[in-house]
C-alpha cells in the first residue's frame, strides 16, 4: 500500500489525515483502523508527510527515506544542499557544499566557528564527513589496551617488569 492509497482509504472510511506541527494526524470512525492500516501508515510516514504537505515540519531522520535535495540559504552560511541519497547528491552540481541527513545532524553538535571552517571545506574539496573519535581518546584506548595485554600498539611486546 502507498501513501495515495492510504489516504484513499482513510478518507474513504469517512476519517481525515493531515499533518500538524509535524505529526501526521488521522481521525478515524471508532472501531475502523485496523492494525494493519497502523502499520501501513507507521511504513509510509515519510511519503504521507511529503504528500500531505509541509517538509519545514519533518523530523531530519525522515528526510533519508525521501530521495530528495534542499537547498538552503542561509545568510550566516552561505548556500548549502541537504541530500537524502547518494542519487540526490550527485544532481547537485553548483558548487556549494552538500550534507547528508547524517552529516546535517552531526554538524549541528558543532561550535558555529566550527561549522564555518567545514562549510569552507566542503566548499573547496567536497566529500563527506563522518564521526570519528578524536586521535586523543584513540591513543587513550589503544594505551590502555596496552597496559591489560602487554602488547605494545605498534605490535611489539613489553614485558610486565619494564
Amino acid at each position: 500500500m502507498d501513501a495515495h492509497e492510504i489516504i484513499g482509504l482513510i478518507e474513504g472510511s469517512g476519517g481525515h489525515i493531515h499533518v500538524r506541527e509535524g505529526r501526521l494526524v488521522v481521525g478515524m470512525p471508532k472501531g475502523s483502523i485496523t492494525n494493519e492500516l497502523r502499520a501501513e501508515i507507521r511504513k509510509n510516514r515519510p511519503e504521507l508527510l511529503r504528500k500531505l504537505g509541509d517538509l519545514n515540519c519533518v523530523p531530519i531522520r525522515d528526510l533519508e527515506q525521501m530521495d530528495l535535495a534542499i537547498q538552503i540559504r542561509s545568510e550566516a552560511h552561505g548556500d548549502l544542499w541537504l541530500v537524502s541519497s547518494k542519487k540526490s547528491r550527485d544532481l547537485v552540481t553548483d558548487g556549494n557544499p552538500v550534507y547528508s541527513v547524517q552529516e546535517a545532524i552531526l554538524i549541528t553538535e558543532l561550535p558555529t566557528e566550527v561549522v564555518r571552517l567545514v562549510h569552507a571545506f566542503k566548499r573547496t574539496f567536497g566529500g563527506e564527513g563522518e564521526r570519528e573519535e578524536p586521535r586523543h581518546v584513540q591513543q587513550e584506548a589503544n594505551a590502555g589496551r596496552e597496559e591489560r595485554s602487554g602488547y605494545r600498539a605498534d605490535g611489539g611486546y613489553r614485558s610486565r617488569e619494564s
